[in-house]
């Protein structure tokens, strides 16, 4: 990749002091370090800036200054700037650890146009993309914390018989149970060599990953949680058939209690690894027994909040499922 010339950078290193005018640009994704002030590089229209450690690009905006050395000030001449960042986007080399990447980049060969014009539209477009790309990013982010948010306020706290938040056609007092009485908590009989995927089956073992089985031991709603290791952080909802880990605990047949199966799924959610973690068995890992489920207390609100509250997050995920899948598009 010849067409890149470099920048002197040393004058423009930087710290960051409490209150600087300029940015301090760092390698990574997350590229405002701080604020300086002093003579920042004025040129920013012109210019790319590359991690030499980890590969990372950043477009500037701004004047700015630079947190280290091993951030390059690239540009090439007779070449629109949106253009050139697709080309390296798209040239960059694969990380390979903590290395100096720079030199593994400048002896690229590459394919380019020098039409102007072309770059320019080309340019354009990517740049249009990554507009919408960080849009969604933003929005992903903000239903995600949204939803923290709620589910802290819409279940009742420290015994608390009513939750910060609720429906407005909804006022009576919460009653609390125990999980082990509206709900029937066994683990599964499976293994890992029984994964296989190609099977037909969703196979649940303990991490966030779902594997596929040609065999179901169970047909029907049910909430999956494992045993051991992060506990009280990885839950899966299901209705339907599917198998299962020895070492995954399976809690269902909730409408034997009247109680709706995803309302259970996000109070735990919310509530149960405080009690998971204080009640674990100290391994190598945490473990969870089943005296921990049987006897956890979970606070229930009449069937119908139960709904509303269950389908009101269910469809918060479905919107963080679809941002995640355009997402995929990068």
């Amino acid at each position: 990749m010849n067409i890149l010339k470099t920048y002197p950078f040393r004058q423009y290193l930087a710290y960051p002091i409490e209150k600087g005018n300029y940015i301090i640009i760092q390698q990574g994704d997350n590229p405002i370090l701080g604020y300086a002030n002093g003579k920042p590089f004025d040129n920013f229209n012109n210019v790319i800036l590359f991690g030499d450690h980890t590969v990372s690009l950043y477009k500037p905006l701004e004047k700015f200054f630079i947190a280290t050395d091993g951030i390059k000030i690239l540009g090439a001449s007779n070449f629109d700037r949106d253009y050139l960042f697709s080309l390296l986007e798209f040239y960059k080399p694969e990380p390979q650890g903590y290395k100096r990447h720079f030199s593994i980049l400048k002896n690229i060969e590459i394919w380019y146009t020098d039409n102007k014009i072309e770059q320019q539209k080309i340019g354009h477009f990517f740049n249009q993309l990554d507009q919408l790309i960080t849009l969604h990013q933003r929005k992903l982010e903000n239903v995600k914390k949204l939803k923290k948010s709620l589910l802290q306020k819409m279940f009742p706290k420290n015994g608390s018989q009513f939750p910060e938040i609720r429906f407005p056609e909804f006022t009576d007092a919460w009653e609390q149970r125990k999980l082990g009485e509206i709900s029937n908590i066994k683990t599964g009989s499976s293994d890992l060599q029984d994964a296989d995927e190609n099977g037909n089956y969703p196979f649940f073992v303990r991490s966030e990953k779902v594997e596929r089985s040609n065999q179901y031991i169970f047909d029907g709603e049910a909430i999956l949680i494992p045993g051991e290791g992060r506990l009280g952080d990885i839950y899966h909802y299901i209705d339907g058939k599917f198998d299962y880990h020895q070492r995954v605990y399976k809690i269902s047949n909730f409408k034997d209690s009247n109680v709706n199966g995803k309302f259970v799924l996000y109070e735990m959610n919310t509530n149960f690894k405080k009690h998971a973690l204080k009640h674990t068995v100290k391994a190598t890992v945490d473990s969870l027994r089943l005296p921990t489920l049987l006897d956890y207390i979970i606070s229930l609100p009449q069937l119908a909040e139960q709904q509303k509250i269950g389908h009101f997050f269910s469809q918060l995920d479905q919107l963080i499922t679809l941002h995640q899948r355009k997402e995929k598009f990068r």
